[in-house]
């Protein structure tokens, strides 16, 4: 089972999860995350963990037309872990589905091996990419 605990590592606030297979975090419907009106480019996520394999994550975007309207999609996206140090994450959000979300409505974090990961998730954020000049 499952467990989450806000925890502080350094005076910084952190999830820490124990025994992980999955984990989804929701918004409201008529409140989605809306990524084109600030142009997003890039989702952002620290972690930590001492066992885990891979970490995925997985973004659900309901379209502008909301959930079941057709223009649901679901990516997700694996990577291998580096376990006991942290590693910052800056992905592209046309990763996910071959284009940019937008409007992000579920945000969903999986272990592998499963039931017993631990990650540490952090700093959970979408930015806009500074072009290289």
């Amino acid at each position: 089972m499952t467990s989450l605990e806000d925890i502080m590592i350094e005076g910084n606030d952190t999830k820490k999860y124990t025994g992980l297979n999955f984990n989804g975090v929701e918004t409201i419907v008529a409140n989605a995350i809306d990524l084109t009106a600030a142009e997003m480019t890039h989702l952002h996520v620290d972690y930590w963990t001492p066992n885990m394999d891979t970490l995925q994550i997985k973004l659900v975007d309901f379209g502008l037309d909301g959930f079941g309207g057709g223009n649901d999609t679901a990516n997700e996206q694996k990577f291998g872990t580096t376990k006991g140090q942290w590693v910052g994450l800056d992905l592209p959000l046309t990763d996910f589905a071959g284009r940019p979300p937008t409007d992000i409505h579920q945000f969903i974090i999986s272990a592998r091996p499963a039931r017993t990961g631990r990650p540490y998730p952090d700093n959970v954020y979408s930015h806009n990419a500074i072009p290289d000049a």
